[in-house]
């Protein structure tokens, strides 16, 4: 892991929030229809890449 676990758990609070506030913005008309996926995604991709476990397209494709 890339940060202390008692880090790690405060990320992971704040990201299942920030999940909650994006339908919001949509609603409020502050994002686009894809938008919302896009955010999402590389959040997502942010905190597995944290845990160690995310792997970029690149080297996906290297295998």
């Amino acid at each position: 892991m890339k940060v202390s676990k008692d880090l790690f758990k405060k990320l992971e609070e704040l990201y299942s929030q920030y999940e909650k506030e994006i339908p919001n913005a949509k609603e409020r008309k502050c994002l686009k229809r894809n938008m919302k996926k896009s955010y999402l995604l590389r959040n997502n991709n942010f905190m597995k890449w944290l845990k160690h476990d995310f792997e970029s397209r690149e080297k996906n494709k290297e295998n």
